[in-house]
């Protein structure tokens, strides 16, 4: 069977394997699995929302502009990547764990994005050649101890804004590219 066997219901067909192309793009972003995630909630539902809402307005262009599609695909792709690799940069960088207690008792990690700016305590220990993960231990994985609160809100907010990027540039980009195909299929 191929797609001119469905007659009239080609187009239909087309349609839902790219809504089913996009609603996959969307919900790989929003159920993605992290090992540091943006502690507000608010960047995580933004990093959804754009996308969907630039998904559905291009899918109301789609048929006049192909041209259009293409440069946000690959303007998506573009962002999403360069997103993606300051975003892991950055992650590498900052990203440290303290120790909680867990269920009976077993140790959880517990990831956050540290600072960039020492306190006067953290720069005597970091002098003897500690790394800060070993002083944040040393200082009961309290992170105001080792850092000063707005160098971490500094970083937390610059890995946010890369988490967005990373995160919207990537799904307009699969979606814009499902629906590319979608159109392509459709009109074959």
């Amino acid at each position: 069977m191929t797609l001119a066997d469905l007659g009239p219901y080609r187009e239909a067909v087309a349609n839902g394997a790219w809504g089913i192309a996009a609603a996959g793009a969307l919900l790989s972003t929003w159920l993605g699995k992290r090992k540091w995630h943006p502690t507000s909630n608010t960047v995580e539902r933004v990093g959804i929302l754009v996308p969907a809402v630039a998904i559905i307005l291009l899918f109301a262009l789609a048929r006049q502009m192909w041209l259009l599609l293409v440069l946000v695909a690959i303007i998506g792709l573009v962002i999403g990547t360069l997103s993606g690799v300051n975003y892991s940069r950055r992650i590498s960088e900052w990203r440290f764990y303290k120790v909680d207690r867990g269920l009976f008792g077993r140790p959880v990690k517990r990831y956050f994005i540290g600072g960039s700016d020492r306190t006067t305590t953290a720069q005597g220990l970091h002098t003897a050649g500690q790394p800060d993960q070993d002083i944040l231990e040393d200082l009961g994985y309290d992170p105001d101890q080792v850092w000063t609160p707005a160098s971490r809100a500094k970083n937390e907010t610059t890995v946010s804004w890369w988490y967005l990027g990373l995160v919207s540039g990537g799904t307009v980009a699969l979606g814009v590219g499902g629906m590319i195909a979608a159109l392509q299929v459709a009109q074959s």
